[in-house]
């Protein structure tokens, strides 16, 4: 509790201090009663109370949005494909609940496409659309345009007229204003000669650092167990490692004031 002794004879005689009563509960929010006494060289006894407060913690579970190989890798240098980042997104915005069936809206997802609820969801949600000749090509690495957009219509409206940042993406390039609505959030930044790289893929690692900085900020967790760790191509000293685990194990996070 920060509490500390003077004595004039004996100085500090904070080690001298002795809790006599203390009924802290730091699972449960409340304000509870802490006694404590010191006594000085002469057995001279003081005794004090303090209250605590303990304050209700709020946990928030957040779950897993991206799944490894079957053959228990990560594969963090891969790229991400169009239908992956789907799956991905609208696993957050659901946050565990069931994806809703909705209508397919595209001729290249088949009845059995292992994403075909997730696309057709984020299309309902106007959060995706596909290509002229109603195909979404979901096999097709993702560009970090395509990221930006996605993003952007995921969590906001583009109300007015943003300023360019990016000397690459150009008045008429269709993304502009969603790549400089995501870097004016912070969703995405662009690289150290200052361009953005529109057309460039994203990396598995990357994509999941880019939406725990949106999605998972803050989150405490961090699993350092070795044998905890679900891939054999990763290992805790990787520059991805907390976002990969943030991204593919559930786990419960602690919401500070």
């Amino acid at each position: 509790a920060g509490v500390t002794a003077e004595d004039k004879e004996d100085g500090n005689i904070t080690d001298k201090i002795k809790v006599v009563e203390n009924t802290v509960n730091t699972s449960k929010a409340g304000t509870y009663t802490v006694k404590y006494e010191v006594t000085d060289s002469k057995g001279a006894t003081t005794t004090k109370t303090i209250k605590i407060t303990v304050e209700k913690l709020k946990v928030i579970l957040h779950n897993k949005y991206i799944n490894g190989y079957p053959d228990k890798t990560f594969r963090q240098e891969n790229s991400i494909t169009r239908g992956e980042l789907s799956a991905m997104l609208a696993r957050i915005i659901l946050d565990g609940k069931p994806v809703p069936v909705t209508e397919n809206k595209f001729s290249d997802i088949s009845n059995d496409y292992w994403g075909k609820n997730e696309v057709n969801y984020l299309a309902s949600k106007g959060i995706l659309i596909g290509y002229e000749d109603g195909t979404f090509r979901p096999e097709n690495p993702i560009t970090r345009a395509e990221i930006a957009t996605m993003l952007v219509r995921a969590n906001t409206d583009i109300k007015k007229k943003i300023k360019a940042v990016f000397p690459d993406v150009n008045n008429e390039y269709w993304a502009k204003k969603y790549i400089d609505k995501a870097n004016e959030l912070g969703y995405m930044i662009g690289y150290e000669d200052g361009t953005f790289r529109p057309e460039n893929p994203t990396t598995r690692a990357e994509t999941v650092v880019t939406l725990n900085r949106i999605y998972r900020n803050p989150c405490d967790f961090k699993e350092t167990n070795s044998s905890k760790i679900p891939f054999t191509d990763l290992d805790k000293n990787n520059w991805a490692y907390n976002d990969i685990i943030k991204a593919t194990i559930s786990h419960e996070h602690i919401e500070k004031k």
